[in-house]
């Protein structure tokens, strides 16, 4: 918005999907990206909404990210615009935080927030919320163990591999310990294989980074 009160024509007046040009844009960052960057990435995939679902379950599918299909399953459930309540209760733990660390814990109470937000919004929200967690990375201990307490008390075998995710990017503490003694809940087989899917993920990451495939005019005949 310029001092006129008209609107300018820099990125910040764009469409969301129009500053990243397309659906294949906007569904690249919401998969790839983690970190501090991953909320801004998530707003503009609730942006693009129902349209960028099909493209998000094509690039997830075929990428080697073990979290990537269950981000693509996951956005199924909360990209359509009549679903609010990943968001509706994203929302409502940000709305407990404030004044709580004036309260003699410090923080909203894991066990009874999680047990509000089943309540209010559904009891299948642990998965999203730990697959949230993990992508944002370094969330305050709370709102962690919230969604832990949420994925432990609603079981559901698709979310081994964010759990997974999230113990790998997760400081020592008491998030990592919980994280950790959930494992129980999966068979030493399951556990196992995620942990060997991801390990594999994070080496070829690793050695992409090191040596970049070539572009095909650069690569060595065969």
């Amino acid at each position: 918005m310029s001092d006129d009160g008209s609107r300018g024509d820099g990125p910040a007046d764009e469409d969301p999907v129009d500053a990243l040009a397309t659906l294949e844009g906007v569904c690249d960052a919401a998969l790839i990206t983690s970190g501090a960057g991953y909320p801004a990435a998530e707003e503009r995939l609730f942006a693009c909404g129902p349209q960028c679902l099909e493209t998000l379950q094509k690039m997830a599918a075929a990428s080697p990210d073990p979290i990537a299909p269950l981000y693509a399953e996951e956005a199924a459930l909360w990209l359509p615009r009549e679903r609010h309540e990943m968001r509706s209760a994203l929302a409502y733990m940000r709305g407990m935080a404030v004044g709580a660390d004036e309260t003699p814990r410090g923080a909203p109470s894991p066990t009874s927030l999680a047990r509000d937000i089943a309540h209010l919004y559904g009891e299948d929200l642990g998965t999203v919320l730990v697959l949230r967690a993990a992508k944002v990375e370094r969330e305050p201990d709370w709102r962690v163990l919230t969604s832990l307490v949420l994925l432990h008390e609603h079981h559901a075998p698709r979310a081994l591999p964010a759990l997974i995710r999230l113990i790998t990017v997760l400081e020592p503490g008491r998030p990592l310990q919980a994280a950790m003694g959930m494992l129980d809940a999966w068979s030493p087989a399951a556990v196992h294989d995620a942990f060997r899917r991801e390990a594999a993920y994070w080496r070829a990451a690793a050695f992409f980074a090191v040596r970049p495939p070539k572009p095909p005019d650069e690569a060595d005949p065969s």
